[in-house]
Parts: C-alpha cells; sequence; structure tokens
C-alpha cells in the first residue's frame, strides 16, 4: 500500500462504494497496447480490486482492466510496475505476490510468490531481479528469466524504492517518512559496498544520466542531492525552506521533476538551488496527499492522479508544462503511478 497511515481510512470507506463510484470500464479493446500510457491503480486494501488501465498517446482510447489472471483481478494493493524486456512486471503489496505480463498484450505469463513480504518496488540488473520488501525489511533476488530465488539482502530497516547505475543496486533505505540512507549492492556478489546517509525522511531516489537523485524533507524544509553514480560521492547538495516537502521526485527528458505541497517543479541537472517558479500549481487541492496520489512526468506531460476520498474512482489529469490541461478522465481506484509503455526497437 502507498501509505500506512491510510489503511484504516481505506477499510473505513471501501464498504461504503457505490456503483457511481465504479472507475470507468470500456468494453472495446484498443487496436495497440504498445504505445501509450499505463496507469496503475492501486485499489482498496483487503479488497482485491487492483487494476491496470490505459490510454493512448492521442487520448482518443482509454481502456480499464487491461491485465488479468485467469479473467480474475490482479489482486490486493497493486504497488508499482517495472518493465523487463517484453515483459510487465506488477507488485502486489498485499496479496504477496507478483504478476508477470507480455507488456504490449498483457497476456498473463506467471506469478512469483516465493519469499516475498509485503514486497514494493523491482529493478533488474545482471539478470537478477531485485525486489524490495517492506514486512521483512530485506531485499529478495531472483533469476530475472526463471524467476528462482537465489538469494535474500537483510537491510534491518525499512525499504521502498530501488533502483540500478552501472551495475549497482541502489536501495531506499526509507519508508513512510522514516530512515535517511540509500544502501549501494555490487550487481557481482549482491553485497553492500556502501551506504549513504542524507538528511531525515528520505522521500524518493532516481536514476538519470550518470547520476542518482535523492530529495528528503519535511513540512518546513527539503534537501536535494546529486549523486555521482561513478564513485557514489555526494556532489551537489542544497537545502530549500521555499520549496518544502519535496516528494515524487522523477525524470524525463534531461529535466527532474517533484512535487511540493500543491505544485510541481522543475530540478535541472546543474542547479545548487532550488527553481521558485512552479511549472503546475493545482489551485483547488484541499488534500495534499490525495492531490498527488500518483505523479509523473512523461514526454513533457504531467500525469496527475487525485484519489480523492480514498475509495472512489481516481481523477486523471493530463497538463502540458505551461500548465494547461490537456485531458482529463477518471481512472481506478487510487491510481498511483503511470508508465511509458512504447514498442522496444
Amino acid at each position: 500500500m502507498k501509505k500506512l497511515i491510510f489503511l484504516a481510512l481505506s477499510l473505513t470507506f471501501f464498504a461504503s462504494c457505490t456503483t457511481s463510484d465504479s472507475p470507468f470500464v470500456e468494453e472495446k479493446a484498443p487496436v495497440s497496447l504498445e504505445n501509450g500510457i499505463l496507469f496503475l491503480n492501486e485499489g482498496n486494501y483487503l479488497s482485491g480490486n487492483a487494476s491496470l488501465g490505459f490510454i493512448s498517446t492521442d487520448f482518443s482510447e482509454i481502456v480499464e482492466n487491461i491485465a488479468k489472471n485467469n479473467n480474475d483481478s490482479l489482486g490486493d494493493v497493486a504497488q508499482s510496475l517495472t518493465f523487463y524486456n517484453n515483459k510487465a512486471f506488477i507488485v502486489l503489496n498485499n496479496s504477496n505476490k507478483i504478476e508477470v505480463f507480455d507488456r504490449y498484450t498483457f497476456k498473463h505469463e506467471n506469478t512469483i510468490e516465493s519469499n516475498l513480504n509485503q514486497p514494493r518496488y523491482i529493478a533488474f540488473s545482471n539478470n537478477k531481479m531485485y525486489v524490495t520488501n517492506y514486512g521483512s525489511q530485506s531485499v529478495t533476488i531472483y533469476n530475472a528469466n526463471s524467476f528462482d530465488f537465489l538469494n535474500e539482502i537483510s537491510l534491518n530497516g525499512p525499504v521502498d524504492n530501488i533502483t540500478t547505475l552501472n551495475r549497482k543496486i541502489y536501495i531506499q533505505k526509507a519508508a513512510f517518512s522514516e530512515g535517511n540512507e540509500i544502501v549501494i549492492v555490487d550487481d557481482k556478489t549482491d553485497g553492500i559496498v556502501k551506504t549513504i546517509q542524507v538528511e531525515d525522511k528520505l522521500q524518493s531516489i532516481v536514476a538519470h544520466s550518470d547520476f542518482i537523485y535523492a530529495v528528503s524533507s519535511i513540512n518546513s524544509r527539503s534537501h536535494f542531492y546529486k549523486i555521482d553514480a561513478q564513485d557514489d560521492k555526494v556532489i551537489t547538495h542544497f537545502l530549500s525552506t521555499k520549496n518544502m516537502n519535496a516528494q515524487n521526485l522523477r525524470a524525463d527528458e534531461n529535466i527532474l521533476y517533484y512535487t511540493s505541497n500543491n505544485q510541481v517543479y522543475q530540478w535541472f541537472p546543474n542547479d545548487t538551488t532550488v527553481q521558485l517558479d512552479p511549472v503546475l500549481t493545482i489551485k483547488d487541492a484541499t488534500d495534499l496527499f490525495a492531490t498527488f496520489y500518483g505523479f509523473n512526468v512523461i514526454d513533457s506531460r504531467i500525469y496527475v492522479a487525485d484519489a480523492g476520498n480514498y475509495n472512489q474512482a481516481s481523477k486523471i489529469s493530463i497538463y502540458n508544462l505551461k500548465g494547461d490541461k490537456l485531458k482529463s478522465f477518471y481512472g481506478g481506484i487510487l491510481t498511483n503511478q503511470f508508465y511509458k509503455n512504447y514498442k522496444l526497437k
């Protein structure tokens, strides 16, 4: 689940969901799922109503529930999706499983269940699959082709996002505003080679070009880090009390983006201080957590999912970098992320 503090809220609301709150479902399938944007719908905790949707880049096709296992729903709490070659891996946090699909047809191919304990994110390197597990505070490792379990790295602390660069695995040893470390693992030995400490409440990490970027924040400030992935040294670090509560770090076309309260800001790779002018402001935001429950920037378009009351269909809005709204529609329940799914050449 995206935030443990909302488990009780989800349990309170899911029983009262009405037909009018159900996500939009279109019976007609798109001509192709090869070139478009996927949106992952987390679903209510304990309800087993996670789903995956698709929107074409010209917005002409919108289809829900494209990924099923033998016509059953995905499972309980869809946490994340990761591509590897021609496959899509969907992590079901509360089902303790990973569903594997063909990424272009979404025909179901496999289910991975061994050694998972509240799994969250996946990264691939050296023909291995690395999975963070919040429940066991560890990273489990699998053969990327056979999915056989290989090893486990115990981290003795909360774990969340994970990414790879230069044959190294970068693990966010922080989750739910607890933790302040980035753990680096060699993909040949699967041993920890370095740990980088940042300020408290590490929120996001992302790999871009030859660098790892990270933000840590609280309601009154944000810290921004740029780490050289060659020697894993912090080469840029700056503090802001203006763009506070920075979260949801993303990368698109050599620009970083993040949310700060009800706004979206850019972070250019050579910046040594924050940009003060937002590229997007959500003026009618009331619940800041719900407002950016899902967020990404893909091909200079900003994708935002507002979770509403956490039990209704999420309102998805797409903007350009001038802040103009290009499209809005309703997705599934708790839309938490957007993914670029273009045919590999």
